[in-house]
């Protein structure tokens, strides 16, 4: 909540730059939940197994606007 847009999709920029060869599903930028990143990844149209430089700048800037304007509600146990 701290960070802004522009900040979350920096942030992912600079992990594509620097890590490239790593794949998106063992990329852990933010501190979020495994099961969580999977479902943004995956609601940004992205693939897990693919590797951070392949992740087009249009599916990173969709990315970086699932994290921080995605609401959710929950319920039971947190």
């Amino acid at each position: 909540p701290d960070l802004t847009q522009v900040q979350i999709y920096d942030a992912l920029q600079t992990a594509r730059n620097s890590h490239s060869k790593q794949l998106l599903n063992n990329c852990h930028l933010f501190t979020l939940p495994k099961n969580l990143w999977k479902k943004l990844v995956e609601k940004a149209g992205v693939d897990l197994q693919q590797r951070l430089s392949a992740i087009s700048n249009e599916k990173l800037r969709r990315l970086s606007q699932l994290l921080k304007e995605d609401c959710y509600q929950v319920s039971g146990k947190t």
